[in-house]
């Protein structure tokens, strides 16, 4: 039974995956998507990032790593201060959950009215703009999205060297989508010359 593969050999298969599921992958993923769509942050975005990376991601490898020493060490003495080394962490921890949780709220509102009037406002129900910029800008797309796909199934991996620069190349190959007016989509020919 230990030598029972619990991944179903999906880490073979994708093997930049493990990245992503650390403690911090699906943090840096969501980062550099959102740095990709080049999404204008606001500064409860700011203070989102700043406490989920700062209080609470080191904080929760620090205990991670408290963890693994007072499961080695055998003095009773230096365990009971690791205990209490922990139980700080733990209440660092607890202490920013309710900032996290109010600026991050109020970030997700910000991306969400963000990406609401991309797609509700500025392009409608129309799919031309969605049309015209998958044709116009499909070599960006196409790099972006293979660069993304690479980094979960190559290995070793590339030019895309972090699982934040695999969320900013699938932001990115978003932005080229979804956004309007990138390019100019201007022809010389003018219905109004010719006559009827």
């Amino acid at each position: 039974m230990s030598e029972f593969d619990w991944t179903f050999g999906i880490f073979d298969a994708i093997p930049g995956l493990k990245f992503l599921l650390t403690l911090e992958g699906p943090f840096e993923f969501v980062t550099g998507f959102l740095n990709g769509t080049q999404i204008m942050k606001s500064e409860q975005t700011y203070i989102c990032e700043n406490l989920i990376k700062i209080d609470f991601l080191e904080n929760a490898d620090q205990i991670v790593n408290m963890t693994g020493v007072i499961i080695q060490t055998s003095d009773l003495f230096e365990n009971i201060y690791n205990l209490f080394d922990t139980a700080l962490l733990v209440t660092k921890i607890t202490q920013q959950l309710h900032p996290i949780a109010f600026h991050c709220w109020i970030a997700g509102e910000d991306v969400y009215a963000h990406f609401f009037d991309i797609f509700a406002n500025q392009n409608g129900y129309n799919p031309k703009n969605y049309l015209m910029n998958s044709v116009y800008n499909f070599g960006h797309i196409f790099d972006n999205l293979r660069d993304v796909v690479m980094f979960f199934t190559l290995n070793p991996r590339g030019q895309t060297n972090s699982i934040h620069d695999a969320g900013y190349h699938a932001g990115i190959a978003a932005y080229y989508l979804i956004t309007p007016d990138i390019a100019q989509y201007d022809s010389d020919a003018n219905l109004n010359d010719y006559d009827d």
